[in-house]
């Protein structure tokens, strides 16, 4: 691909800005189709970015499932590429996408990682790529779906000829021990 619009010296140099944002900064996980999006945007504000790539690298404990508006995108394990304006991001143009995770229940872990990287071919000046990469870091608690079943041991109560019992129970002493019960 012959370079355009580079000046005179033929050599594209780029600046790239990337802003993503989380649909959630917390998350309390309820099933395993829970889903977050991060919202993405990135911005070429000097000479075309040739082959333009956002790349998305995160934690085990999600899964990549789409990208809105639909791109051209490679996932290996936990990393996701995505072609951005290709095959050049033009000078002062942006592009704005969602990419959706859903929770994987097979890792579960305290925080959600997701950093998410904007790159080209072209050059870029070592001033400029401070606003390049985003780290994001959700927060994240599971929902325990436990249910608790209880079966009398007796099924009846024995109450002997002139034993009394009280008419209404004040404290749990008086029906039985206490029971504790601790989750780790």
């Amino acid at each position: 691909i012959p370079l355009v619009d580079c000046g005179s010296d033929e050599k594209c140099i780029a600046d790239l800005s990337l802003k993503a944002v989380p649909s959630v900064n917390k998350m309390m996980i309820r099933t395993n189709k829970d889903k977050i999006d991060v919202n993405i945007n990135v911005r070429n504000s000097k000479d075309n970015a040739y082959n333009t790539k956002v790349i998305l690298s995160f934690s085990p404990n999600i899964n990549y499932v789409k990208v809105e508006p639909e791109k051209a995108c490679t996932l290996n394990h936990t990393k996701v590429e995505c072609a951005v304006g290709y095959p050049f991001l033009g000078s002062n143009v942006e592009e704005d996408f969602k990419v959706r995770f859903e929770v994987n229940p097979k890792h579960i872990q305290d925080v959600i990682q997701i950093n998410v990287t904007a790159t080209s071919d072209s050059e870029e000046l070592e001033s400029t790529l401070h606003d390049n990469s985003v780290q994001i870091s959700i927060p994240v608690k599971y929902q325990a779906g436990i249910i608790f079943t209880v079966r009398p041991m007796d099924e009846h109560v024995v109450v002997k000829d002139g034993e009394t019992f009280a008419s209404s129970f004040n404290e749990t002493k008086m029906i039985g021990e206490e029971v504790i019960i601790s989750y780790t």
